[in-house]
């Protein structure tokens, strides 16, 4: 899990790392996988219980820095959001969870926070990292990397 207090500089490394990312490869597009709550007052994770300012401060900064996709702004489920009676289950981590893991299983490049930013041994980044390295090994995929972490400055 994070350290509220390192997210300033989470944050810091994590725009260092997307700018070179987006110089060296030629990297468009960023897209947030996040349990920080897009929909609702709630994180997405059961591992993730208290939001802080330091949160809110973070997920700021970045979307001040880059335009930022998420499942929400690119419109998943769009229609389906639109009618309250699925609001408990869009708020849920479920369907995010999967959304969020096709795009990152075949995104070009995929990062993940160091200790302290995030949590290490989280098996949503297991699977997409092992997801990823099937793909480079059966050579069947244009991904530049397996994962790689961004460091704190």
């Amino acid at each position: 899990s994070s350290t509220p207090k390192l997210l300033p500089e989470c944050v810091q490394g994590l725009i260092k790392t997307l700018n070179k990312i987006k110089e060296e490869e030629g990297i468009k597009n960023i897209y947030l996988a996040t349990d920080y709550p897009l929909l609702s007052s709630r994180s997405q994770s059961s591992t993730f219980k208290k939001i802080t300012n330091y949160h809110h401060d973070a997920i700021r900064t970045l979307n001040e820095t880059f335009k930022i996709n998420t499942w929400v702004s690119l419109g998943g489920l769009e229609q389906l959001r639109e009618n309250k009676k699925y609001n408990k289950e869009l708020n849920g981590s479920g369907i995010q969870g999967i959304l969020d893991k096709l795009v990152c299983v075949n995104s070009n490049y995929f990062i993940s926070g160091p200790k302290g930013c995030s949590r290490i041994a989280s098996s949503f980044t297991k699977t997409i990292a092992d997801e990823r390295s099937n793909r480079t090994k059966n050579k069947d995929s244009d991904l530049l990397n397996v994962i790689d972490r961004w460091e704190i400055p």
